[in-house]
């Protein structure tokens, strides 16, 4: 196949008749690095190549609807912020609008300032987890940082959408705690969804924290390398060994 007419083909699949060769240059080695993952789990090269090709043509596809969404939503929102301009005062109106700084004046209370809100969100949405936590007996549980029962609770939310994927635990606390756990990561994710962003729903999604304090230790070289080594012995490396 010529380039033309493969540029022409990928183009068709991604519904962008203006993809730069450039994207799509970066959309082949993409496509060759899903398929060596596909490859390594068992799968034929052209089944590998197929599947990784479509997954792609899809997410980009997805990318530009998103895009677009983004665009309306952006648009209304700053038709919303200028009609809040007072004029003349225009820089002074946008810092407030941000953080709400002048408490008197002409622009008290101006608005709910994007660093209130933002702030507001985040303790509503704790809230309401430590509210569930709290009526489903779960507070004790959780208070007390015990590593074997943070692991049954992410056991059982990994068996949420495949029951049979692991043994159940048999302990109740870690299947409330699971679902609660579940319940405000789907409303985390689509209150960022409504915000703007695209957060894909991932079965069995279980959030990792790492201590910035613990992987820096005293700043050493041996700290460095403890923390690699550590790491490196828990990571997949048949998922991570090519990025796209």
């Amino acid at each position: 196949m010529a380039w033309s007419d493969c540029v022409a083909a990928v183009r068709k699949a991604v519904g962008k008749d203006d993809l730069s060769e450039d994207a799509i240059t970066k959309l082949l080695e993409q496509t060759q690095a899903r398929s060596s993952r596909y490859i390594k789990q068992g799968m034929s090269i052209p089944d590998a190549l197929a599947k990784a090709a479509s997954e792609l043509a899809d997410e980009k596809k997805l990318a530009a609807l998103i895009e677009k969404r983004n665009a309306l939503r952006n648009a209304a929102i700053r038709m919303d912020l200028q009609e809040r301009l007072v004029p003349g005062k225009e820089a002074a109106s946008v810092l407030t609008l941000l953080t709400e700084s002048e408490r008197q004046g002409a622009f008290r209370n101006a608005g709910f300032s994007a660093d209130g809100l933002g702030k507001f969100r985040a303790r509503k949405a704790q809230g309401a987890f430590l509210a569930d936590a709290e009526d489903a007996g779960l507070a004790k549980a959780m208070d007390a940082r015990d590593a074997a029962f943070e692991q049954r609770v992410m056991t059982e939310i990994e068996r949420q959408a495949s029951p049979d994927i692991l043994p159940a635990t048999g302990d109740s606390l870690a299947v409330k705690a699971a679902q609660i756990v579940s319940k405000h990561l789907e409303y985390t994710r689509a209150a960022l969804n409504a915000a703007g962003a695209w957060v894909r729903k991932l079965d069995g999604y279980i959030p990792q924290f790492h201590s910035s304090e613990r992987i820096r230790g005293a700043g050493t070289m041996a700290d460095r390398e403890r923390w690699t080594s550590m790491m490196a012995r828990k990571l997949d490396w048949d998922r991570m060994d090519v990025l796209e």
